[in-house]
């Protein structure tokens, strides 16, 4: 459900902002939040239960719990790609090619 809700209003972002502003507005807004909890929230969930309980801790980075946020980049990436190409062929179109 919250995919759908965010394809809603992802057309609307884009047409608004461009090609540039979406993307890095995406990157700024999602990947690094993204990278700081695979990081160090995470990392700190994982490891210190290990560390407590076991005396010795080991990580590996999981995207177990922000995967909803991946998949939205992943989309939106993949939206924009079938955008300019859409807006390639239009354009190509007016213009007689």
């Amino acid at each position: 459900m919250f995919f759908f809700i965010g394809a809603y209003f992802t057309a609307s972002s884009y047409a608004r902002k461009g090609k540039s502003l979406f993307m890095q507005g995406k990157a700024q807004r999602i990947m690094i939040p993204a990278v700081v909890v695979v990081f160090t929230l995470n990392a700190f969930i994982v490891m210190f239960p290990q560390a407590v309980l076991l005396g010795d801790s080991c990580y590996q980075p999981n995207t177990t719990s922000i995967y909803y946020l991946l998949w939205t980049l992943v989309f939106d990436w993949m939206f924009v790609t079938v955008q300019e190409a859409v807006d390639r062929d239009s354009s190509e179109q007016r213009k007689g090619i």
